[in-house]
This record gives structure tokens, C-alpha cells and sequence, in this order.
């Protein structure tokens, strides 16, 4: 067993504190992504070779059975620690308000000791375009609907979207760019 850290975005938090947890799936794009007109490939495993190029990408979560150092952005105030993903949106600026010299701190910089989540792998890591997600992979990585049928698969796909361009569009990831990820199954321990 091997861990490995692993930068918690705040649906993926309150996903993995949830009863039963409701995020079983982290996703993360390749890096860097392959080439433009790279076809599907079915590898699954941690190492995956492209067919056009000489490189091997090995995928950032391991295998099974290794864990994840779950960081996320979190804070020291007043000698207690805060996580920012169990606060509202609108009440992040207003923790600090009071005290200037206080903000939140990058998942980097976070201690191993403060992690609250080490989830294991619990299948091989698997690699494919992000548009080609099923609903239920949807479901896994924390995208809800009452819907049912075509419906809900169309919403949970419109969802899982507009989740992955709010985190990574910025960096030219984004929905439209075709990004390729890496997917893993996991599930919490603890």
C-alpha cells in the first residue's frame, strides 16, 4: 500500500462527510493531455500508453488498495482549525472579517496530521474524454438528481459540465476542450 496526496475539491469533501458518502469517484485531468485526435483506448491500470507517441502517464492515485491524502483549503483561527468546504460560499469572507492577518491556506501547505480523508483505491484507475462520462459515473462524482431516465442522464451530464468548467476551464481544461481525465474508484475509510 502506497499513499498518495490528493487535493480535495469542496463538492468532493462534503461528498466523502456525507452519510452514506455520495462521491465514490475523483476525477483529474491528464497531464499534461495528449495529443489533439488521440482516439478512445481502453487501458485500464495505472500505466497507460499512447499509441502515438512514446511516453508513458501513470496515473496520480495509484492502485488498488493505495490511499489518498485527502488536502483541502483550510485555515487556523482562534487555535481551532476550519475547513473551508463546511461553510456556506457566502460565509467564507465573513470568517475572516474581524482579523486581516487570518486567511485560508492552500491544500499544499496542509499538514498530513490535519487530513480528515484517506480514502482507499478500490479498482484500477481508468483513463477517457471527460464528455464520455456516464450518468452513473456522474452520480459517483457527486452530481444529484430527482430526475429519472433520459431526462436525468441529459441534467446529470449538463451538471457534471458546468462542475468541471467552474474548476478547470480557467486552465484551458475545460468541457469543451475534450479534456482527457483520469478516474478512479474509491471508497472512505473510517
Amino acid at each position: 500500500m502506497t499513499e498518495h496526496t490528493l487535493i480535495l475539491h469542496p463538492h468532493e469533501v462534503r461528498g466523502l462527510r456525507a452519510d452514506p458518502p455520495t462521491v465514490t469517484l475523483i476525477m483529474r485531468p491528464v497531464k499534461p493531455q495528449p495529443p489533439v485526435g488521440l482516439s478512445k483506448l481502453d487501458v485500464p491500470g495505472p500505466l497507460w500508453t499512447y499509441t502515438c507517441c512514446d511516453r508513458d502517464w501513470v496515473c496520480p492515485f495509484g492502485t488498488v488498495g493505495d490511499r489518498l491524502i485527502g488536502k483541502e483549503t483550510w485555515a487556523v483561527h482562534d487555535d481551532y482549525v476550519l475547513y473551508k468546504a463546511d461553510l456556506p460560499e457566502v460565509d467564507w469572507k465573513e470568517v475572516f472579517e474581524d482579523t486581516p492577518n487570518h486567511r485560508w491556506l492552500s491544500p499544499i501547505l496542509m499538514p498530513r496530521k490535519l487530513s480528515r480523508f484517506t480514502p482507499e483505491v478500490t479498482a484500477d484507475p481508468w483513463c477517457k474524454q471527460v464528455q464520455e462520462m456516464t450518468a452513473e459515473e456522474c452520480i459517483a462524482w457527486g452530481c444529484q438528481t430527482n430526475q429519472r431516465e433520459y431526462d436525468a442522464e441529459c441534467l446529470l451530464r449538463d451538471l457534471l459540465a458546468r462542475q468541471w468548467d467552474a474548476i478547470y476551464a480557467r486552465r484551458g481544461l475545460g468541457w469543451d476542450a475534450k479534456t482527457w481525465m483520469w478516474g478512479v474508484t474509491i471508497r472512505r475509510i473510517g
